[in-house]
Order: C-alpha cells, then sequence, then structure tokens
C-alpha cells in the first residue's frame, strides 16, 4: 500500500496504490463510510474531503494502520484543532450579553460551543444545569432559520412547551410562531413553529414529520437512542438525514459502561467528527472492544482517547464544576436488617429455573435478567417494614413543609408503600403515568404540603423537577429499591439537586446484605468507575457498599 495524503486549498487530497486487492478494498470502505467523502476523476483519480479539524482527525485515524500512506504535516496540525475545538473557536466569536443577561456563564458557553459546531452539536451538562435554556438560548441568540422539531421522552413533552413560552426566560420569538405538542398518532399536524412530540409518537409518524421539513431538530435525552438496531434510532436517522442543525441533549450520556451506547446519537448528530462503526478503526474496535466469540460491541477500551474526542463534539460540564452555590449532595448508606426466610425461597427456584435453561439458547441472557428481578422484588418486598418505619420516624420528626422522595422499581412494592405511607398524602410517578397526570403530581408534590410524599420510579424520573417551591423543603431522597445502572441514581437525585434547589440534598440509600442488593451496587459501582473515565467525571457512586457493611 503507497499513497499520499495532503491538503490542496480547501480540500484534503487522498490517493493510493495496492498489490493487494483484499486490503485495497478494505480501504476503500474505510473512506467511503467516512462523511463528505467524494470521488474526483480529474485531472488525477484521488478522493476529496473538506480541509475541517473533524475530517483532518477522520482521515489519521483511518490511515493509522497504514504506515506507508504519507499523511502531510498540515492534515496533523489541522487535526489538534479537532481535541482543541472549545478554545479554537470561541476566540473572538461575538456575544451580546445584551440580549440574554439571566443566562449563567457556563449556559453562555455551551451556547456559544453550539454555535461553533454550526448548531451539530451535544449538550452532555449534567442533570440539573439547564439545559433546554441552552438549547433554546442558542436558537434564538443567534437567530436560527427555520421551524423547530423537538424530540423528547413522552413525560416532559408539557414541560418542553412551558419552557418554549415561560415568559422568566424571555426568549422573544419574533415573527408568526406557536408550538404544538404532538401528543399522540391522531393528533393533527399542524405547520407550528415549534412541534413537540415523544420518541415513541415519532416513531409511529417519522414519514409524516419528515415531510415538514424542519430546519432544526432537538433530541432530549438523545441515550434514549442508545441501540443502534432498534427501530426507534432507525426512524430517528431517516428523520435527521434532511434536517441541517441537530441539537442533541442528555445529562447522563453513558447509562451503562458500554461506549457502544453512545454511537448511534454521536453519529446522528455529527457524522463528520465520529468514525464508521464498523472497521478496523471504527468506533466499534477502537472504544467498545471489537467483535468477541459471545457479543458484538460490548466492551469499553481506549477510554481516555474517546473522553478527548468527546469534548471535542459535545459539552460537558458537572455541578460540582460550575455551580458553587449549590447546596451539598450527600450519599448516605442505610444498612437494612430483613428477615430472609421469603428471599431465601425465591431465591433457590431462581437458582434452579437459571439452571434448567439452556445457555446456548436465543435470549438466555434475558431470561437470566428476567429471573434476577424476581430477586430485585423479593428483596424490595423484604425491606417495606423498614422503609415504612424510617419514612414514618421522618416526616413525623420533621416540619410539616419537609417533603420526602420514595424511589421503588416494582409495581407490587410502590402499591404497598402507597397504602402504608397514605396518610403523608402520597403521590406516585411512574412510566405508566399520562404525562398530563405526572405533570399534575410533580406540581403538587412542590406546592402543595397535603402531599408529603412522592413514589416514583426510574422510568419516570426523567425530565421532571421535584425541588420545591417557596417555602417547600423537598431534599430527601430514600432508595427503597436499587437499579443496575449508575444513571438511574444521578438521573433521579437530579430531580432535586439542580439550579432552583435551596436546600442540601440527602440520598438515603437501603441495601440489605446477603442479597441481590450487594451484587447489584458492587456493579454500579464498578460501572460508575468506567463512566467516570470515558466521561472525564468524578466518580460520585463509590463507598455505599462499604457503608452497608
Amino acid at each position: 500500500m503507497r499513497g499520499t495524503a495532503i491538503i490542496v486549498e480547501d480540500k484534503i487530497h487522498l490517493e493510493w496504490t495496492s498489490d493487494s486487492k483484499s486490503e485495497w478494498r478494505e480501504l476503500l470502505r474505510l473512506v467511503q463510510s467516512l462523511a463528505d467523502a467524494k470521488f474526483s476523476n480529474t485531472p488525477e483519480a484521488h478522493w476529496e474531503l473538506p480541509a475541517s479539524p473533524f475530517h483532518a482527525d477522520a482521515i489519521i485515524m483511518t490511515l493509522v494502520d497504514y504506515k506507508t500512506i504519507f499523511v502531510d504535516e498540515s492534515i496533523k496540525k489541522l487535526a489538534e484543532r479537532y481535541y482543541n475545538l472549545l478554545e479554537w473557536e470561541l476566540e473572538g466569536d461575538a456575544w451580546d450579553q445584551s440580549k440574554m443577561p439571566w443566562v449563567r456563564g457556563y449556559q453562555q458557553s455551551a451556547i456559544v460551543f453550539t454555535k461553533a459546531l454550526d448548531f451539530r452539536a451535544v449538550i452532555a451538562d449534567d442533570v440539573g444545569l439547564g439545559k433546554t435554556i441552552e438549547a433554546l438560548g442558542a436558537i434564538w441568540h443567534y437567530a436560527i432559520v427555520g421551524r423547530v422539531l423537538v424530540i423528547a421522552p413522552a413525560n416532559v413533552i408539557y414541560k418542553w412547551e412551558r419552557e418554549i413560552i415561560d415568559p422568566t426566560h424571555r426568549f422573544p420569538w419574533s415573527g408568526e410562531w406557536s408550538v404544538q405538542v404532538l401528543a399522540s398518532t391522531k393528533d393533527p399536524l399542524v405547520s407550528a413553529q415549534f412541534t413537540v412530540v415523544s420518541y415513541d409518537i415519532m416513531r409511529r409518524r417519522v414519514d409524516e414529520l419528515k415531510a415538514q421539513k424542519y430546519g432544526i431538530l432537538i433530541t432530549d435525552e438523545c441515550h434514549y437512542v442508545k441501540s443502534y438496531r432498534a427501530l426507534r434510532t432507525k426512524a430517528l436517522e431517516k428523520l435527521a438525514e434532511d434536517i441541517p442543525h441537530i441539537i442533541g441533549m442528555t445529562g447522563t450520556p453513558l447509562l451503562n459502561d458500554k461506549p457502544i451506547e453512545m454511537w448511534s446519537w454521536l453519529h446522528m448528530v455529527n457524522a463528520t467528527g465520529w468514525p464508521s462503526l464498523w472497521g478496523s478503526t471504527g468506533y466499534g474496535d477502537r472504544y467498545c472492544g471489537g467483535r468477541t466469540e459471545y457479543a458484538t460491541f460490548q466492551g469499553a477500551t481506549r477510554l481516555t482517547e474517546l473522553s478527548e474526542r468527546l469534548k471535542a463534539t459535545s459539552i460537558r460540564r458537572t455541578k460540582a464544576e460550575v455551580m458553587s452555590e449549590l447546596p451539598a449532595l450527600s450519599i448516605v448508606p442505610v444498612p437494612v436488617k430483613v428477615n430472609l426466610k421469603d428471599y431465601r425461597k425465591v431465591e433457590e427456584n431462581v437458582k434452579e429455573a437459571i439452571l434448567a435453561m439452556n445457555p446456548s439458547s436465543k435470549g438466555y441472557w434475558l431470561s437470566v435478567l428476567d429471573k434476577f428481578n424476581y430477586l430485585r422484588q423479593a428483596v424490595g418486598n423484604a425491606k417495606i417494614g423498614a422503609v415504612e418505619e424510617w419514612a414514618t420516624d421522618f416526616l413525623g420528626g420533621n416540619a410539616p413543609n419537609t417533603k420526602l422522595v420514595i424511589y421503588a422499581h416494582h409495581k407490587a412494592v410502590v402499591k404497598h408503600l402507597m397504602e402504608s405511607l397514605a396518610s403523608w398524602g402520597v403521590l406516585t410517578i411512574t412510566g405508566d403515568d399520562k404525562p398530563a397526570d405526572r405533570d399534575r403530581s410533580q406540581r403538587l408534590f412542590q406546592s402543595d404540603n397535603e402531599h408529603r410524599v412522592v413514589v416514583i420510579s426510574s422510568a419516570g424520573s426523567v425530565g421532571i423537577d421535584l425541588f420545591g417551591l417557596g417555602p417547600v423543603d423537598a431534599s430527601n431522597i430514600l432508595y427503597a429499591e436499587l437499579e443496575w445502572r449508575p444513571a438511574d441514581y444521578t438521573q433521579s437525585w437530579g430531580r432535586l439537586h439542580r439550579m432552583g434547589q435551596a436546600n442540601a440534598v440527602t440520598a438515603w440509600v437501603f441495601g440489605a446484605l446477603g442479597t441481590i442488593d450487594e451484587y447489584l451496587m458492587n456493579r454500579v459501582e464498578s460501572k460508575d468507575y468506567t463512566i467516570s473515565q470515558a466521561l472525564d467525571d468524578d466518580n460520585m457512586i463509590r463507598g455505599i457498599l462499604d457503608g452497608w457493611r
């Protein structure tokens, strides 16, 4: 293999020859996968790409295994800008503070960063830092032309409507504009300036939405498209094909310790900045451990490099970095002694069921996880008495305006807690609630002292605010049941620990040793360590398991 990669005027020129047909075809496939790669047959046959920092870095990554292809120094210098894009682009970028004097400094940076990437960027600021304001602020401040399509989880579509029209944000949208919330498959689609739709409805009405020719796409909680095989992901990719500006938003870029979960939305938002999934220099082989005998792209590799690349196409700040005025967050392990008699019976039945399954059968691991859920519910049931006693003492020992958020997973556990704590005015927010009902429960909890408890599931926690309004003190969280993923914890306590919270927040994590709780927390702490490396974040979930012992 012999060749050259040089910059001529405003193009990267790449040409090569090889005596090996297989090697030639492999490189051809890799080059073809690069965004905006075009073949030129005049005056000499070669491939052309824009001379941008993104493309320069992509070329270097593509040619890393082809040592005999000469890469000019000008390409290497241009690629360096890829990893310093924020500083490079923001120098001298005009910002009119008078237009948005109420925007915080770090929010201003996100707005300018989004503009620097030509509105194809990911805003990955921590939960509670105001990503909605950053996305809307970018569109308004720079007067981006075009109708806006917002895709969000079903439980926050009405919250988006409020954010767009909220007079306290003072976005003076010019001209004729309106907001439509597309809440069902039957709602007629009108030509509104802002259309807000859930991921599920988007998937069902993708062709109809695509025909509207939107100019801007905002994907809220974009980690919802974590699987590149999912119908939801394929529908969103189809919709995004013709939309020039895309802003992704997520406070939890990695739900688990598997970087493959980020590829779909990273590539959709900025295909130029990210390699193809496949190939020896592709995202999967490079950052996801490649393909093994048992799984494809389920690992986590080159995390330091991945962290640096993320900084070039996404902007992420944690609460600790930018909000010195935010009250403290304390995570308190609470060991619970439970009667394990009933739990052990379930445990034995689960063991027998798993041993009876064929490990080579299709869906084996999903079946195992399903059996594990029986254990999770069993330990949830075993802890109910301790949760009830603790919650009653807490509510009775504090002022009438003090509230408590309880996280539970299983319907039976949620129902039991609702019944046993009914005298405290229990509300629920779950994944089964209609958006309007969820919105009502949120507002009552925030402001009505007659409702002092909300029992909430992880599926219902995304995108809502639970901190108190006015004199209400909503700053305490009790985890009655545990989850598999670190993101479930950061999302849930982020409902309270966010802008507007006046009180220190305490998260009480109830765990029973000798049960699946111990295994779950061990996995969560291990995953959080990997995630912190990939995102260059602090390792937030640690020491809980030790606190139970």
